[in-house]
């Protein structure tokens, strides 16, 4: 039973690096193909192009990590939580990185002129409804 355990639990961290670096790889990946065609459009904004502060959205996500960390600090069931954090870190860590890079974020994703995104606002997104669809599962 230990050696069992101690298996699951390794593949924990390599999982979630796995789809950590798989949608940062793709998305950056195609946020440069985009780029280079200047075919995407720069968001100065926040998730799906919604306008908010950027001090604002730094405390949002300041808080959003301590409460996640909170959250599932003593929890038994925190692996359950892996793939939705993974996602969520990947889109924010992808976004940064645009940010830093090109002082915006590339969008390359049009739904019919309502709605411009990208992937990592999808693994934001995605990530968020595994998240809070595993809490209400309890």
């Amino acid at each position: 039973m230990l050696l069992t355990k101690s298996k699951s639990k390794s593949k924990r961290p390599k999982k979630f690096f796995l789809i950590f670096a798989g949608v940062l790889f793709i998305d950056q990946t195609l946020k440069n193909l985009f780029l280079q065609s200047g075919m995407f459009k720069k968001n100065y904004d926040a998730l799906f192009g919604f306008e908010i502060d950027r001090i604002f959205l730094f405390l949002i996500l300041i808080t959003f990590l301590i409460g996640i960390s909170q959250f599932l600090k003593n929890r038994k069931d925190a692996a359950y939580f892996d793939n939705a954090l993974a996602l969520i870190f990947s889109g924010i860590s992808s976004n940064i990185l645009d940010r830093a890079h090109t002082g915006f974020i590339i969008d390359y994703i049009n739904l019919s002129n309502i709605y411009i995104f990208n992937l990592a606002d999808l693994a934001i997104l995605l990530g968020a409804i595994l998240f809070i669809w595993r809490i209400i599962k309890e």
